[in-house]
C-alpha cells in the first residue's frame, strides 16, 4: 500500500485570549510541505528515443510506486478552546489546504502520434507539455498540550489530530500549445497528524508559533480498482481512484498518442444560436481493451453517452424596409444583414456515466442573412414581430486543415478546424477506445446555412415623443 505522509514546516499567527477558561482562540498560518515515502517522487515524466526523435512520456512509476509529489505550499486555520484556566490543555479544530509540486514547472518535449496512409502507418512528432500536482484538502479535530503556557512568554506545544482528507492528483497534457486534456484521481481518506513547536506570546491578543506537523494522510479507507476496466487511468478521466491499496490497475497515461491500449500495472506498494437543442444524448456501448502482464488481450464493452451541438454567435449590420410602418398598426418588413459569425461544433463523450471528454472545432466566418416578417405596434413604445430569417453563415473565410497533423480530430482537442472548405484531414473520433491511430478522411466542401422562425419584441423608446417648442426654452 502507498503511504501518504508529509511534513509541514509552518509559521502562524492569530488572536489568542490567554488564561481564560472556556474561551476560544484562533490561528492562521502558512508553511512549506515536504512529501515522504510513496507520496514523494523524483519526477513524473521519463525520456526515450523513438526513430531518432527525443520523446517525453509519463513515467510508469507515477501512481504505480509513488505519487510524484515534491515540495509544496500549505495554508491553514484553526480554532482552539481552553480546557483549563492556564491555557495548558486545548481542544482544536482545523481546516487546511496543501498543494504539492508548487515550485515544479511544466515538462516540455515531444510525443509520438500516427496515422494510416494506405497500407502503412506513418509516425510523427508532436510538441507536448505536461503539468502535475498533488493536493490535499483537510479538516479535523484533536488535542493540544502547551505545558508552560501559563508563563505568558514562551511555551513548547504538542498536538495530535484526527484528519479527514480529500486527496487528489491532477495531470494535464497540452498538445501543440493549444489543446489541453487532463486526468485526475480523487479519494477521501482518514488519517492523523502530529504537531510540535514553540509559541511566543507578545500580548494578551497576539502570538507567534513555529513548528513541525507530520501527517499520515491515508491510514483508513485505502482502496484499489483491482484492474476494473471501468477505472482505466486515461486522458479525460476526472473521477479515478487513487489506488493507494495494493492491487493491479489499468492505465493508458504512459502511452504514445497513437497507442490506445490500456496496460496492466501492479504497484510495488500499497446572439446566440444553438443547434441540436432538442436532440437528446446517444447511449450505447464502446469497446475498450487491455493487455495484461503476459501480453494477453482482453476486450470489454464500456457504457458510453455521446452528445453533440453546433453553435453560432453572430453580430452584424444591415438595412430593413417596412413599407406601411407609418400606420403605426401593422407592417410587413424585409431586411438584409452582413453578419460576422463565430461557428463551433462540440462533441462530448461520457464514459461509465462519470468521465467526460470533449472535442470542439471553431471558426470565424463572414456571411449574410435575409429576413422577412410582419410587425404589430400595440403602443407607441411597444410592438411584436413574427418572422423568418435565413442565414448563409460561411460565404467567406472557409478553411481546411489540408492534412495538417497538428489539426487531428481527437478527444480532448478544443481548437479543431471546421474544415468547411473541404480537403484531407485526420481523425481519431470514430475509433474504438483502444485504437489511437488517426485515420485519413476527405472532407466535402460544406455550406453552413440555416433558417430560423422567430418571435421578437420591439421597443420604440422615442416614438411619437412630443417635441419641445424652442421658444419655451
Amino acid at each position: 500500500m502507498k503511504k501518504i505522509i508529509y511534513l509541514l514546516i509552518f509559521l502562524f499567527s492569530g488572536n489568542i485570549l490567554f488564561a481564560q477558561f472556556d474561551k476560544p482562540s484562533f490561528q492562521i498560518g502558512v508553511g512549506l510541505a515536504e512529501p515522504y515515502e510513496q507520496l514523494k517522487g523524483s519526477g513524473y515524466t521519463t525520456s526515450t528515443i523513438y526513430n531518432n526523435i527525443p520523446v517525453t512520456l509519463i513515467d510508469t512509476n507515477l501512481f504505480k510506486t509513488n505519487y510524484g509529489a515534491k515540495t509544496g505550499f500549505s495554508i491553514f486555520g484553526s480554532a482552539k478552546i481552553n480546557f483549563d484556566k492556564y491555557d495548558i490543555l486545548r481542544g482544536t479544530a482545523f481546516l487546511g489546504y496543501t498543494n504539492f509540486n508548487t515550485f515544479e514547472g511544466s515538462k516540455y518535449g515531444n510525443q509520438i502520434d500516427g496515422y494510416i496512409s494506405g497500407p502503412d502507418t506513418v509516425y510523427f512528432a508532436v510538441p507536448i507539455d505536461y503539468s502535475y500536482s498533488f493536493n490535499s484538502f483537510s479538516f479535523g479535530f484533536g488535542l493540544e498540550l502547551a505545558p508552560t503556557s501559563f508563563t505568558n512568554v514562551f511555551s513548547p506545544f504538542f498536538a495530535g489530530n484526527v484528519s479527514f482528507n480529500v486527496l487528489s492528483a491532477s495531470l494535464n497534457r497540452t498538445k501543440n500549445n493549444r489543446d489541453t486534456v487532463g486526468f485526475s484521481a480523487t479519494s477521501f481518506r482518514i488519517g492523523v497528524n502530529l504537531t510540535a513547536g514553540i509559541e511566543a506570546k507578545f500580548s494578551p491578543q497576539f502570538g507567534l508559533a513555529i513548528g513541525y506537523k507530520y501527517d499520515l494522510g491515508n491510514l483508513l479507507l485505502r482502496s484499489s480498482s483491482n484492474s476494473n476496466l471501468a477505472d482505466v487511468y486515461e486522458w479525460g478521466a476526472s473521477n479515478a481512484n487513487l489506488n493507494d491499496d495494493e492491487g493491479p490497475y489499468l492505465s493508458k497515461l504512459p502511452n504514445f498518442l497513437n497507442d490506445g491500449w490500456a496496460r496492466m500495472y501492479s504497484g510495488a506498494f500499497l446572439s446566440y444560436t444553438n443547434f441540436n437543442t432538442f436532440e437528446g444524448s446517444k447511449y450505447g456501448n464502446q469497446i475498450d481493451a487491455f493487455r495484461d502482464t503476459n501480453n494477453i488481450i482482453y476486450y470489454a464493452p464500456i457504457p458510453m453517452d455521446y452528445s453533440y451541438s453546433v453553435n453560432n454567435f453572430g453580430f452584424g449590420f444591415g438595412l430593413e424596409l417596412a413599407p406601411t410602418s407609418f400606420t403605426n398598426i401593422f407592417s410587413p418588413y424585409a431586411g438584409a444583414n452582413l453578419c460576422f459569425n463565430i461557428l463551433s461544433a462540440s462533441l462530448s463523450r461520457t464514459k461509465n456515466n462519470r468521465d467526460t471528454v470533449g472535442f470542439t472545432a471553431t471558426g470565424f466566418r463572414i456571411g449574410i442573412n435575409l429576413n422577412v416578417g410582419i410587425e404589430a405596434k400595440f403602443t407607441p413604445q411597444f410592438g411584436l414581430a413574427l418572422g423568418v430569417k435565413y442565414d448563409m453563415g460561411n460565404l467567406l473565410l472557409k478553411s481546411s486543415s489540408n492534412g495538417n497533423l497538428a489539426d487531428i480530430y481527437e478527444w480532448g482537442a478544443s481548437s479543431g478546424n471546421l474544415n468547411d472548405e473541404g480537403g484531407v484531414y485526420f481523425s481519431k473520433l470514430p475509433n474504438y477506445l483502444f485504437d489511437g491511430i488517426a485515420n485519413q478522411y476527405n472532407a466535402q466542401k460544406k455550406n453552413i446555412n440555416w433558417g430560423t422562425f422567430y418571435i421578437a419584441v420591439n421597443f420604440y423608446p422615442n416614438m411619437n415623443a412630443p417635441k419641445q417648442d424652442p421658444k419655451k426654452k
